[in-house]
């Protein structure tokens, strides 16, 4: 202080602290150099942007590969965008083949747009209540392409049993069981859960047994009559990281189809930050 008396000004401050502010006390213009040193800068704004990335690979029976990507990225308000495109997108240069724009509220509504067809499909789902049960409604349409529209219900029977029948409505001309394929599930304990669905058009049943083999690792089994297809699927939690490993195993059971090479097609999520 004894030297910014005799001085007449603080050494180092603006020119706004010169002789003209001699009047000031020493104490006020050693404040005011204080903060003008020690004032912060403003921190930059900085934007981080968060996606779920999970690209997949397909090997089949010819050992041919093929591969692709499905990017997640939430918009708020519980809607999801979804962009998924495979290697036919790229390939030969940059097209829309197999380039798909989803956007998603799980619940509510689904909107998804077939680039390459130019084909837009819209799903709408609701709810209602029958008693004590709820009875959950989906109905999907196709606005371009073959038109494909069905009708979906779901409803919990009990706490084990969960029963969903789907009609298939294209070109609807009345209610037709043939047009209906029946699906159950039962939850048989803890650790494995059963899945049947009979489609009466072809009348052909298809069947899964999923199996928790400990917190981190499930196991799947299914068989379909229509085409012979079996499959095992194996899923994990924890290995590297993220969210969900698939890796799928999957061939035709006919003694022609078991002497090939299974399809075999694994896929992975990870999030990913911008």
């Amino acid at each position: 202080a004894g030297e910014v008396q005799a001085a007449g000004k603080t050494p180092g401050l603006p020119n706004v602290f010169d002789e003209t502010h001699a009047c000031a006390s020493a104490a006020t213009r050693a404040f005011l150099c204080t903060c003008c040193v020690q004032t912060p800068h403003p921190e930059p704004f900085r934007m981080t942007v968060t996606f779920d990335v999970k690209p997949n690979l397909r090997v089949n029976q010819d050992r041919k590969a093929s591969g692709g990507i499905q990017i997640s990225h939430d918009l708020g308000n519980d809607v999801t965008l979804k962009i998924r495109a495979s290697d036919n997108t790229v390939r030969g240069g940059l097209k829309t083949d197999d380039l798909h724009v989803d956007f998603v509220r799980e619940g509510h509504f689904e909107l998804n747009y077939d680039i390459g067809n130019n084909a837009p499909t819209v799903v709408l789902h609701t709810s209602a209540g029958i008693k004590s049960k709820t009875l959950r409604m989906k109905y999907r349409h196709e606005l371009c392409g073959k038109k494909r529209s069905s009708v979906e219900g779901k409803m919990a029977v009990d706490d084990k049993n969960t029963a969903t029948l789907t009609v298939d409505t294209t070109d609807y001309s009345g209610l037709d069981l043939r047009a209906c394929t029946l699906k159950w599930n039962h939850q048989l304990n803890d650790y494995t859960k059963l899945e049947a669905a009979w489609n009466f058009n072809n009348d052909t049943l298809r069947a899964s047994v999923d199996h928790r083999v400990d917190s981190h690792n499930r196991l799947k089994i299914a068989y379909g009559t229509g085409d012979k297809n079996g499959s095992l699927q194996w899923t994990n939690k924890d290995l590297g990281g993220g969210g969900e490993l698939k890796v799928t195993a999957s061939s035709m059971l006919t003694c022609d189809g078991m002497k090939r090479m299974p399809t075999l097609t694994a896929e992975k999520t990870w999030n990913v930050e911008i």
